[in-house]
Order: structure tokens, then C-alpha cells, then sequence
């Protein structure tokens, strides 16, 4: 009986040993699967971002080029303007041209205000400019420019009150 018992014995290990190896096997091939296929949504994700990526730089360059040109227009536009301006009869038809056209695009896009509304507008605003360009200005200038900025605020005050 003792042998019979000792392959028993041996019996049960041996099965207990395959059942461990199966369950171990099966493990390391349900996660070698496994991270076969998140290995390969990994990839798959970081080419989609790389693309991505690349068409956001391509996107990035083309709009600061876009903006330069765009820039370098509108100072070019200006350039032209204060040269037409600054001949003196040409200078005078342009610049009511000018006036004229920016007025009516002005109008269009505020169909309930007047004329006075667009001048006191503009008036502010250009004051502004004018308080950023002051620094430049000799100070026997800036008390002139203040003088007459003071006169068109007034006047747009006393309009709206």
C-alpha cells in the first residue's frame, strides 16, 4: 500500500503541477495577446498624433505667413496713403476720398448713428494714438496737441449730453 500510496502521491503533484502550468500559460498568453494588441493601438495613436502634429505646424507657418503678408500690406497701403497726402492738391482729393470711403464702410456697418457719431468715434480713437505718440513729440508740441484734442472731446461731449 505504500507504494500505491507514494504514486498517488505522485500523481497528484504531477496533475497539480500541470494544472499550474496550464493556468500559468494561459496567463502569459492572454497577456502577451493583450499587449500585443495595445502595442499596436499604441503605435497606431502615436502616428495619428505625429500626423496631427505636422499638420498643425504646417497650419502654424502658413498663418504667420498669412499674417505678415496681411501686415505688410496694410503698412504699404499707409506708406501710400501719407505720400498722396503730403502733395498738396492730390494730397487733399485723397485724403476726402479716403475719408469718404472709410465713412461709408463705417455707415454700413452702423446704420443708426450720424455723421457726428463717426467724427466723435474717430476722434477718440485718434486721440488715443495721439497720447501714445506724445512721448515723441518736443513738450511746446504736446501742449498744442492737447489744446486742440480737448476741443474735439468737448465738443463730441456736449453733442451726447
Amino acid at each position: 500500500m505504500n507504494l500505491y500510496s507514494s504514486i498517488k502521491s505522485i500523481f497528484i503533484l504531477f496533475s497539480i503541477l500541470i494544472k499550474n502550468v496550464w493556468l500559468i500559460l494561459t496567463v502569459l498568453i492572454f497577456l502577451s495577446i493583450t499587449s500585443l494588441f495595445l502595442l499596436q493601438k499604441l503605435s497606431f495613436l502615436s502616428a495619428q498624433l505625429v500626423s496631427a502634429s505636422a499638420a498643425l505646424n504646417a497650419q502654424k507657418i502658413k498663418h504667420k505667413a498669412d499674417l505678415k503678408k496681411a501686415i505688410s500690406k496694410e503698412k504699404a497701403k499707409s506708406r501710400i496713403k501719407q505720400t498722396l497726402i503730403a502733395i498738396p492738391f492730390i494730397g487733399s482729393a485723397v485724403f476726402a476720398t479716403i475719408e469718404l470711403n472709410d465713412f461709408r464702410s463705417w455707415q454700413r456697418e452702423n446704420p443708426d448713428k450720424t455723421k457726428i457719431d463717426y467724427a466723435c468715434e474717430n476722434a477718440n480713437v485718434s486721440i488715443e494714438v495721439l497720447n501714445e505718440l506724445m512721448n515723441d513729440l518736443p513738450s511746446f508740441a504736446r501742449k498744442n496737441v492737447r489744446a486742440s484734442m480737448k476741443t474735439f472731446t468737448e465738443n463730441c461731449e456736449k453733442y451726447f449730453e
